[in-house]
């Protein structure tokens, strides 16, 4: 598998499993999974990874999710597949996005605040760990990363934390 496909099943797994998490905590009724049609328009590597977790509340490299299959909280047996400009809920999971990517360039590199750290205000209470908690686990950083973790730590309760 190349480098880029790696990371998309990577970055898909993560982001299951911690919806998978909130979905079980929040009790959600009937949890769906949405996703952008593939650029590749091949959906076989996130359908494996689904199925895997739905199954058996793993990955296929075997880590296991904390929240067990996705079966036992209720999830549809395959995710669901849109395009995004035909998908209003895909474009603003777009936004949002870009929004964080933002935050953490302006936390890291203190660029200028542009328009997505004002839209990130709005939304900013509905990230998981909202208020003390939101890195790591609502916005992932690698853990061995201290110094980025700290300043969008530091940022992000400077900009939507109120004091």
């Amino acid at each position: 598998m190349d480098a880029k496909a790696d990371l998309a099943r990577y970055v898909f797994t993560n982001s299951l499993m911690r919806f998978a998490l909130h979905a079980q905590e929040s009790a959600a009724a009937k949890p769906e999974v949405v996703l952008d049609w593939p650029d590749s328009g091949l959906s076989k590597p996130f359908d494996v990874e689904y199925a895997a977790a739905f199954n058996l509340g793993k990955t296929t490299d075997g880590v296991e999710y904390h929240s067990g299959p996705l079966s036992t909280h209720n999830f549809a047996d395959s995710p669901f597949y849109a395009r995004m400009p035909h998908n209003t809920l895909l474009q603003f999971a777009d936004l949002v996005l870009g929004a964080t990517r933002e935050l953490v360039h302006h936390a890291i590199n203190e660029d200028k605040k542009g328009h997505g750290i004002d839209l990130l205000s709005r939304v900013c209470d509905k990230f998981r760990g909202y208020s003390n908690n939101v890195v790591g686990r609502g916005i992932s950083v690698n853990s061995r990363a201290k110094d980025i973790r700290a300043k969008i730590t530091d940022k992000f309760r400077e900009l939507y934390v109120a004091s």
